[in-house]
């Protein structure tokens, strides 16, 4: 959850990074004339977190006096001044500087920032249960039980957790972080989500207090706050299935009696809570002096979003560091069998992992995960605008946030090996008929072979193969072919062959086929002679390009 009141602290060096985190947060901005201490001091006791552009060192000087005289410590961020690094260093309050350093990471990806946490938690992928509760603004009581959890979770990666009964009694599926498992019995959970008074102080443990309960108020237009308290109060302890706590209160809602000044409006603002003006009556669930209060437990949970992340061919060395932040930010990963292995190591730590196997539709598991509140990162191969999953995911938003990060192509990573043999163009086709009927596409490979650009072939899909390689083989049979297998992985390989020697055996799904522009030719370069394939830019002359041939 963002903080509502950010200041960003910076002298002129961090001056454009300030200004770029101001202007994408909407955080104010002040730099700072001498004195870093006094800058913050002056205002401490009005913010709710703080952005400090500069050394480590120096923010925690400058803050180790103000430590303990508020009761609720601001978040603190530090930034380099280059805004290639962010260190969340205060937790504030139910540790939200986690997540304001990822969005600080986020807003300065053009300066190349690494979101750099030092928490076990961030460290190890997983999410703090204060820090999953502010995410969604619900309170967390006795707090000083939470540590023990907390390093329970980090060495074991998993809690025990009872989910209050009358959560799925009402309807409410919460969607519970990567090791929170689910126990049947109160004695045994390490963490208690619940919106009632349910325990005992022997035993207690700490507690997650979701905001599930709405109350309906119905009053005369004289109904004094303290009235309203009272009936509120009364209500709380006495419903159905009650007692339930003040902080499980979502909102309030009244009729147009009650909507005036005072009143109902008081008691809002009192609490810090929305108000919703209705027509009609509500249920007599509590009565206080000519009040009437009903409650209803409604479902908090707001859906999540999606990134369609492209992971490129394989290894983190080809990871955008959008991606990388997409994947570290997200709480579920899904991913097909046949790509599992491109998701680094590092990144799958604390993290749902869904797998979908051929033929099943991972852009609809994963958009039904999503919409159930989980941040989702669909995670494709390459690039998932090409040949991938993200037309799907888009054609399925509806009113769901999805955002597509684009991934290096096995094509592109192939350059590394083989040169630049599509300086002046590049064709890319799919041999499988997944993505367009194969005659649209021997019609679109006809119309590159013509204009004399170098063709990239991709995808070839078994069912059929030796069809479509001898239409290849015809409109191509006077192109030389070169099959990149496994670009960008461990046991890359490169192979020259003529046209006719192309058959379903010379390839895989891991293999790439470029047939070379007509101009493309062999050069020879470095100390050891490495052969590369370049089409010459059109304004460098072929005798000053060094062919080999």
């Amino acid at each position: 959850m963002q903080e509502k009141n950010v200041c960003i602290l910076h002298d002129e060096g961090g001056a454009d990074v300030a200004l770029k985190l101001a202007e994408t947060l909407g955080a104010e901005r002040a730099a700072i004339a001498d004195d870093a201490a006094e800058a913050f001091a002056s205002r401490w006791d009005a913010a709710d977190a703080f952005i400090f552009i500069g050394a480590l060192s120096a923010a925690v000087r400058s803050v180790a006096p103000l430590l303990g005289g508020k009761a609720e410590t601001p978040a603190l961020v530090a930034v380099s001044e280059d805004g290639a690094v962010v260190i969340p260093v205060l937790p504030g309050h139910m540790g939200r500087a986690s997540d304001l350093a990822r969005s600080c990471a986020d807003a300065l990806s053009s300066f190349g920032a690494i979101f750099a946490p030092t928490a076990a938690t961030d460290r190890s992928g997983l999410i703090a249960p204060d820090l999953w509760a502010s995410r969604r603004n619900w309170r967390m009581l006795l707090r000083t039980l939470l540590p023990s959890v907390v390093r329970k979770l980090v060495s074991s990666r998993k809690i025990s957790v009872w989910v209050d009964p009358v959560l799925a009694g009402s309807g409410v599926s919460l969607p519970l972080p990567f090791g929170y498992e689910a126990t049947a019995r109160q004695q045994d959970a390490d963490l208690i989500i619940s919106p009632r008074n349910a325990q005992r102080l022997v035993g207690a443990k700490p507690q997650i207090v979701p905001r599930v309960v709405a109350a309906e108020i119905c009053c005369g237009r004289d109904a004094s706050p303290s009235d309203l308290e009272k009936a509120l109060r009364k209500a709380l302890s006495s419903s159905p299935g009650g007692p339930f706590l003040a902080e499980a209160l979502s909102g309030l809602r009244t009729d147009e009696a009650g909507s005036g000044e005072g009143g109902v409006t008081e008691l809002a603002r009192l609490y810090g809570l929305p108000l919703t003006v209705f027509s009609g009556g509500v249920p007599d669930n509590g009565r206080g002096d000519g009040v009437t209060v009903g409650l209803s437990i409604t479902d908090p949970t707001k859906p999540g979003g999606l990134s369609v992340v492209g992971a490129g061919p394989g290894g983190a060395v080809f990871l955008t560091a959008e991606a990388a932040n997409a994947l570290s930010s997200a709480d579920a990963i899904v991913v097909s069998d046949l790509d599992v292995d491109v998701l680094p190591p590092s990144l799958r730590g604390g993290k749902i992992i869904e797998r979908y196997g051929v033929g099943e539709d991972g852009a609809r598991r994963a958009m039904d995960l999503a919409r159930s509140g989980y941040e989702v990162a669909l995670l494709s191969f390459g690039d998932p605008c090409l040949f991938g999953p993200a037309p799907s995911a888009l054609a399925m938003a509806g009113d769901l946030r999805v955002s597509v990060i684009p991934g290096v192509s096995a094509v592109q990573a192939a350059a590394k090996a083989i040169g630049a043999p599509y300086a002046n163009g590049l064709a890319m086709f799919s041999l499988s008929d997944r993505h367009q009927p194969w005659e649209s596409a021997l019609l679109a490979l006809e119309g590159a072979a013509l204009g004399g650009v170098t063709v990239a072939l991709s995808n070839p899909a078994r069912e059929g193969l030796a069809e479509r390689l001898a239409d290849v083989r015809r409109i191509f049979s006077d192109r030389r072919l070169l099959v990149v297998r496994d670009a960008g992985r461990e046991g890359e390989s490169v192979r020259e062959i003529s046209a006719d020697a192309l058959d379903p055996d010379a390839v895989d799904a891991g293999t790439v086929m470029f047939f070379l522009s007509p101009t493309a030719r062999e050069l020879r370069i470095g100390p050891d002679g490495k052969k590369v394939w370049l089409e010459p830019p059109r304004d460098v002359p072929e005798q000053e390009a060094g062919y080999a041939g």
